[in-house]
């Protein structure tokens, strides 16, 4: 009589040919059915020794029929070996063990007997670790280097198996029968192992077996598609014990997992598990600024700032560019598409879509933490060597950044601004410069701290090399205090008696940070209005009040608003301008300059001809008046960037213009607001934007040193249509050159 595992396995396999016969298993979808109804039988029988050289014909005769479904023929194979116990104890057949055995095949007998021992010891079904358990696992890792490289290897196989998907076949929206493709889930036994791994992890209290816990929680947190999360009580698992872990930067890897978590419940305990994190380490000294620099995760990006994930043959990489652009493409190995290429588009809905929805979450908190690097500049904050290595260096999102900005390094007596380039810290003359880790402080450098010669040489550093800074650095506008300033003691009115457009302004203080109601007659009428900003150190105020009441918006808001003082306070009590730090004091009154110089009525060419009577005579004065910091450091970039121009030598920078000789007239481009005045009397010239779409075009191959500064590009794009004045055949210019 035959052996009762054999004739179930003889019967499912007459099952499938009568099923088979006559259909093509391509498009019947129950054959990964009958095969998955096939594993599980598998599971659940116990194979004696005498039977598996017969079990393994016949998995040889199902493989040879089969094809298509290769994979789990193999994992039966695999079921077959682990009876034959050619693979570790406690493990199930799934992609992580066949990836496991591979692995464990190779090892020495030595290495064999130490890991079915760890085996044994991550063979685990509570929801956390015992002190028991935790003493007895500690007695493991302890003292063998060699474990926690395999343990870390081991981890990383759940996180990039080998094989990251099997095929089925599903219904699409179009309703056509199609294959697609999901991610390999684990066997429920697998799960609890792999648990008991993460938390023999976690008694490694390094920062690599966090990284490599936090991969694990992503990975199985990540959901596939008709089955969910590939395995939730994993990812709790990881971060149980990345709390548990005695790391400063412990968050920052919890709160990548909670970058990537959908499901409510895991995030309502990843919450619990953060705040308890933060209560402690606010308790040890460390303030909000500290606790957020040790939270950045690593968004899954790698050292060359890249994501990198596959799909079939296709490669999606996710890219940060220039410390701004997150960019998005797909790898085929003989072409890059900027759009998913179609053979893997319906065949992973939901992995692309969360592979994209990667890049989103990157390129907000990239945004963020712009932003917020960009504030320190008002905080003065200061690092240690090794903490802002750590944080700003090492770290792949906050390193596309920081490596492109300038920093100042102090140590003994010693006092210089570096760049990182490379492997190491270099100055302005692109030279290698030594620190002493154990000394060496760090912090923003600022150009109101450095002497013109120095800002001069960082300038032509960024333009021989090409590095667009994340935010305006080396360029950036100073300002210090005026002798007219230090005679009115408490207040400026640097930016007083400009016509600002209220909407654009509103929205703009917004964005730089400080509060303001719009001012307007919808019920609660207000003439006047502050803008706001406040620092560790000071408050300040900027002043506006309502001008031409009969302009309103559609919401009721008055259009326009005339500026008036800046003013800090402390307290709520008015100090001296002096008394406010230099850095803090350019910082501000850089902010409002920007207010002025986008805001007002001088960057609008039309508004001369329908704006307020009365205030006419502004558009003139600011529309051709003196230039302000934010233009002065425009005129800067520009003595750098016109000599690489093909028409540098119908270009000349004198004063507040830029005189562009052409072939029919020669053109004065005010630096400040971008208007344009033609020879022989200085009659303006009106150019609206789509008259110089095409000249934009040239601009935007340029290497501009900011991206910030759009005025930048719009005179640069009329400087290129003005110098071939003769190739205009626009009416509304050609009309204007008639006298």
């Amino acid at each position: 009589m035959k052996n009762s595992v054999l004739i179930s396995m003889e019967a499912l396999i007459a099952h499938a040919d009568d099923f088979f016969a006559g259909c093509e298993s391509e498009s019947s979808g129950c054959g990964g059915d009958f095969f998955m109804a096939l594993g599980r039988f598998m599971d659940s029988v116990d194979i004696k020794e005498g039977e598996l050289e017969k079990v393994d014909a016949l998995h040889n005769k199902l493989k040879a029929v089969f094809k298509e479904y290769e994979f789990l023929l193999f994992l039966i194979n695999v079921r077959v070996r682990t009876a034959k116990k050619e693979v570790c104890p406690n493990v199930a057949y799934d992609q992580w063990a066949a990836d496991l055995y591979q692995w464990f095949n190779g090892l020495s007998d030595e290495r064999k007997a130490i890991w079915n021992n760890v085996l044994e010891m991550a063979n685990v079904s509570a929801s956390k670790p015992s002190p028991a358990w935790k003493k007895t696992a500690k007695v493991l890792v302890e003292n063998d280097d060699m474990l926690v490289r395999e343990l870390e290897l081991v981890l990383n196989l759940v996180t990039n198996p080998k094989r990251t998907s099997c095929s089925y076949y599903a219904w699409d929206e179009g309703f056509e029968y199609v294959a697609k493709r999901t991610g390999y889930i684990f066997h429920s036994r697998n799960i609890d192992t792999i648990k008991g791994l993460v938390w023999l992890g976690g008694l490694i209290e390094s920062e690599r077996m966090a990284s490599v816990i936090s991969s694990v929680g992503v990975s199985c947190i990540k959901k596939i598609s008709g089955y969910g999360a590939r395995s939730k009580k994993i990812t709790n698992a990881t971060v149980l014990i990345l709390s548990e872990m005695n790391l400063d930067s412990a968050l920052g890897y919890i709160n990548r997992i909670y970058d990537a978590c959908e499901y409510s419940q895991t995030s309502s305990f990843i919450k619990r598990k953060t705040k308890e994190i933060r209560d402690n380490l606010s308790a040890s000294g460390f303030d909000d600024d500290d606790i957020h620099e040790i939270s950045v995760p690593t968004m899954e990006l790698n050292s060359d700032f890249e994501v990198r994930e596959w799909f079939d043959d296709i490669e999606g990489i996710i890219k940060i560019e220039d410390g701004k652009q997150v960019t998005l493409v797909w790898n085929s190995g003989l072409k890059t598409h900027k759009a998913v290429p179609a053979e893997i588009k319906r065949s992973y809905v939901d992995e692309i879509k969360s592979f994209k929805k990667l890049q989103k979450a990157i390129e907000g908190s990239l945004s963020g933490w712009r932003t917020r690097i960009e504030s320190y500049f008002l905080k003065d904050r200061e690092w240690s060597f090794q903490q802002w290595k750590e944080r700003f260096i090492d770290n792949p999102l906050l390193g596309a950044i920081a490596r492109d900005l300038i920093w100042v390094c102090s140590q003994e007596n010693q006092q210089f601004s570096c760049m990182w380039r490379g492997e190491g810290l270099v100055g302005c003359d692109g030279v290698n410069v030594a620190v002493k880790n154990e000394v060496a402080r760090m912090k923003l450098w600022h150009p109101v701290r450095a002497t013109l010669s120095e800002s001069e040489a960082w300038q032509t550093f960024i333009f021989d090399s090409e590095v667009l800074q994340p935010f305006k650095q080396a360029f950036r506008e100073v300002y210090v205090i005026t002798d007219a300033e230090r005679q009115t003691k408490e207040y400026s009115n640097r930016f007083a008696a400009h016509i600002i457009f209220q909407p654009k302004f509103a929205a703009l203080a917004k964005q730089r940070g400080w509060s303001f109601n719009m001012i307007g007659d919808g019920g609660e009428y207000r003439m006047h209005n502050n803008a706001e900003k406040s620092t560790p150190l000071v408050r300040a105020t900027f002043s506006v009040q309502e001008v031409a009441k009969e302009h309103q918006t559609a919401s009721g808001y008055y259009e326009y608003l005339a500026t008036d003082q800046v003013f800090f306070s402390v307290d709520g009590n008015r100090i001296c301008i002096e008394d406010v730090p230099e850095i803090v004091f350019s910082e501000l009154m850089r902010d409002v300059d920007l207010f002025v110089g986008v805001c007002s009525v001088a960057t609008d060419p039309e508004w001369k001809e329908s704006g307020i009577e009365g205030y006419l005579g502004t558009w003139d004065s600011t529309a051709f008046g003196e230039l302000t910091s934010t233009a002065d450091t425009r005129k800067t970039a520009l003595r750098h960037i016109l000599p690489k121009l093909n028409i540098s030598k119908k270009c000349e920078l004198i004063e507040r213009f830029l005189i562009v000789n052409g072939d029919q007239r020669q053109y004065k481009i005010h630096l400040g607001s971008g208007n344009i005045l033609m020879s022989p009397n200085d009659q303006y010239l009106c150019i609206v934007p789509t008259h110089f779409s095409a000249s934009m075009r040239k601009v935007n191959k340029l290497f501009l040193p900011f991206q910030e500064d759009y005025m930048l590009s719009i005179i640069l794009s009329k400087a290129f249509l003005l110098a071939n004045d003769s190739k205009i055949k626009d009416d509304t210019i050609l009309s204007q050159f008639q006298i």
